[in-house]
Protein backbone atom coordinates (compact mmCIF):
# COMPACT_ATOMS: atom_id res chain seq x y z
CA UNK A 1 0.00 0.00 0.00
CA UNK A 2 2.61 2.50 0.58
CA UNK A 3 4.87 1.65 -2.75
CA UNK A 4 3.05 4.49 -4.07
CA UNK A 5 5.22 7.05 -1.86
CA UNK A 6 8.25 5.71 -3.17
CA UNK A 7 7.50 6.42 -6.64
CA UNK A 8 5.48 9.68 -6.32
CA UNK A 9 8.51 12.09 -5.91
CA UNK A 10 10.80 10.81 -8.77
CA UNK A 11 7.82 10.56 -11.26
CA UNK A 12 6.84 14.02 -10.48
CA UNK A 13 10.63 14.92 -11.26
CA UNK A 14 10.62 13.09 -14.41
CA UNK A 15 7.25 15.12 -15.35
CA UNK A 16 9.27 18.53 -14.34
CA UNK A 17 12.46 17.54 -16.45
CA UNK A 18 10.96 15.29 -19.13
CA UNK A 19 7.35 16.30 -20.11
CA UNK A 20 7.11 20.25 -19.40
CA UNK A 21 7.77 21.98 -22.04
CA UNK A 22 7.57 25.37 -20.79
CA UNK A 23 9.39 24.95 -17.39
CA UNK A 24 13.21 25.49 -17.45
CA UNK A 25 15.38 22.61 -15.34
CA UNK A 26 18.46 22.63 -14.16
CA UNK A 27 21.18 20.05 -12.49
CA UNK A 28 19.30 17.08 -13.16
CA UNK A 29 21.34 14.57 -11.62
CA UNK A 30 21.11 16.15 -8.08
CA UNK A 31 17.61 17.05 -8.05
CA UNK A 32 17.29 13.27 -9.14
CA UNK A 33 19.20 11.90 -5.85
CA UNK A 34 16.67 14.68 -3.73
CA UNK A 35 14.04 12.88 -5.16
CA UNK A 36 14.95 9.56 -4.78
CA UNK A 37 15.75 10.19 -1.29
CA UNK A 38 12.77 12.05 -0.76
CA UNK A 39 10.77 9.07 -2.34
CA UNK A 40 12.70 6.40 0.04
CA UNK A 41 11.83 9.02 3.42
CA UNK A 42 8.46 9.05 2.57
CA UNK A 43 8.27 5.57 1.94
CA UNK A 44 10.35 4.82 5.08
CA UNK A 45 8.02 7.51 7.07
CA UNK A 46 4.84 5.17 6.36
CA UNK A 47 6.43 1.98 6.96
CA UNK A 48 8.21 2.57 10.34
CA UNK A 49 6.58 3.06 13.94
CA UNK A 50 4.57 5.91 14.19
CA UNK A 51 6.61 7.29 16.84
CA UNK A 52 9.33 7.84 14.17
CA UNK A 53 6.66 9.36 11.50
CA UNK A 54 7.00 13.00 12.22
CA UNK A 55 10.77 12.65 11.66
CA UNK A 56 11.06 11.47 8.72
CA UNK A 57 8.11 12.78 7.23
CA UNK A 58 9.47 15.89 7.49
CA UNK A 59 13.07 15.34 6.25
CA UNK A 60 10.68 13.74 3.36
CA UNK A 61 9.18 17.14 2.86
CA UNK A 62 12.76 18.96 3.37
CA UNK A 63 14.05 16.92 0.31
CA UNK A 64 11.25 17.47 -1.77
CA UNK A 65 11.49 21.14 -0.95
CA UNK A 66 16.11 20.93 -1.68
CA UNK A 67 14.76 18.53 -5.00
CA UNK A 68 12.73 21.30 -6.77
CA UNK A 69 15.18 24.12 -5.87
CA UNK A 70 18.07 22.23 -7.38
CA UNK A 71 15.84 21.79 -10.04
CA UNK A 72 14.31 24.96 -10.81
CA UNK A 73 17.11 27.78 -9.34
CA UNK A 74 19.30 28.82 -12.58
CA UNK A 75 23.16 28.64 -11.51
CA UNK A 76 24.89 31.84 -11.41
CA UNK A 77 26.50 33.34 -15.06
CA UNK A 78 30.03 32.77 -15.13
CA UNK A 79 31.55 36.02 -15.06
CA UNK A 80 34.78 36.41 -17.35
CA UNK A 81 38.07 37.61 -15.18
CA UNK A 82 38.21 41.48 -15.00
CA UNK A 83 41.94 41.29 -14.45
CA UNK A 84 42.15 38.75 -17.99
CA UNK A 85 43.66 36.19 -16.37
Amino acid sequence: MEWWAFAILPLIWAKAVWLSPNVKTYRHRLSAAFSVLAGGLLFASLRLERSAFPILFGAAILAGIVMFVALLWAPRPKVANPEGG
